[in-house]
C-alpha cells in the first residue's frame, strides 16, 4: 500500500509540474517584485502574469547569472519560493513549497548558498518521506532508505541581451528604461558599443525592444542636431543555445 501511494504522489507531481511548466511557457510576467544587492543588482525576483495565477520566482549572483529558479501559482493549490539574505543582499536560502489543491500531497525543498552563489546544501521533504528504519547487525549500523520524489525539472531559461552601437562622430549618453525596473544611462564614444540589458524568459528568445524605450542625446547638444536608437542591419546572433544578442544602433536623423 505504501509503495503503491508513493508511485501515485510521484506522477501526481510530475503531472502538475509538467502542467505548470507548460502552461507558463510563453506567458508574460509584468507584475514584479524585485530584491536587491546592496551595491545595486538584482539578487531576487518574484514575477507573475496580469491575472497573478503564474509566475516565476529567480535568484542570480552578484555577475547576474541565474542560480535558482522556480514556477509559481496562485491556481490549482498553491507554488511558493521564500527567500532569506545575506546582509549584502545577496541570496542565502530559498525555501519552495508546492502542493496540489484540495490534496494531501505536498512538497518541501531548500537551497542554501554561499554568498558568492554557490549552492552549499540542498534539503526535501514531502508527504511520502516517512521514518526510516535502522537495523542493527553484527554491531554495526545499516539504515533502509527510500528514494525521495524529485520535482519537475524548471524549464530553461533564455536570455536575449541588447548591445548598442554608436555610430555617430561625437559622444553620446543612452538611457535604457523599462518598466518597474528604472532607467539605465551608459555614455558611448564615437565607435563604441555597450551592453545594454537583458530580457530573461523560460524556453524562448524575445526581443528586447518590446520591454526597452531606448533614447540618445549627445553628450553636448547643439542645434539641429536629433539622435534616434534604430536596430541594426546586423540580425539577432546566437552565442549558445540560450543566449541570443540583439543590436541596436545610435544614429543622427538631423
Amino acid at each position: 500500500m505504501g509503495a503503491q501511494h508513493f508511485k501515485t504522489s510521484i506522477l501526481i507531481f510530475c503531472l502538475l509540474g509538467n502542467f505548470t511548466s507548460a502552461y507558463s511557457q510563453g506567458k508574460e510576467y509584468t507584475l514584479c517584485t524585485y530584491h536587491y544587492f546592496k551595491k545595486g543588482g538584482i539578487a531576487s525576483s518574484e514575477c507573475y502574469d496580469k491575472d497573478k495565477n503564474w509566475g516565476k520566482a529567480s535568484a542570480y549572483n552578484k555577475q547576474h547569472t541565474l542560480i535558482y529558479e522556480k514556477n509559481l501559482r496562485r491556481i490549482a493549490g498553491h507554488s511558493s519560493v521564500e527567500f532569506e539574505y545575506y546582509p549584502s543582499g545577496a541570496v542565502k536560502k530559498a525555501k519552495w513549497s508546492d502542493a496540489p489543491d484540495a490534496g494531501i500531497q505536498w512538497y518541501r525543498s531548500s537551497t542554501e548558498f554561499s554568498e558568492d552563489g554557490q549552492q552549499t546544501a540542498f534539503y526535501e521533504d514531502s508527504y511520502d518521506d516517512r521514518p526510516s528504519t535502522t537495523i542493527l547487525k553484527h554491531q554495526e549500523q545499516k539504515v533502509e532508505t527510500k528514494e525521495k520524489p524529485k520535482p519537475a525539472d524548471c524549464a530553461s531559461i533564455y536570455s536575449s541581451e541588447f548591445w548598442i552601437l554608436n555610430t555617430t562622430k561625437f559622444t553620446v549618453n543612452v538611457n535604457a528604461h523599462r518598466n518597474n525596473m528604472g532607467d539605465t544611462t551608459f555614455t558611448l564614444k564615437p565607435g563604441e558599443n555597450v551592453k545594454g540589458g537583458v530580457v530573461y524568459q523560460a524556453q524562448y528568445f524575445d526581443d528586447p525592444a518590446k520591454y526597452y524605450q531606448l533614447t540618445a542625446k549627445p553628450l553636448k547638444p547643439q542645434k539641429h542636431q536629433k539622435l534616434i536608437i534604430f536596430p541594426a542591419d546586423k540580425k539577432p546572433e546566437n552565442i549558445s543555445k540560450e543566449v541570443r544578442r540583439y543590436y541596436f544602433d545610435v544614429r543622427r536623423i538631423i
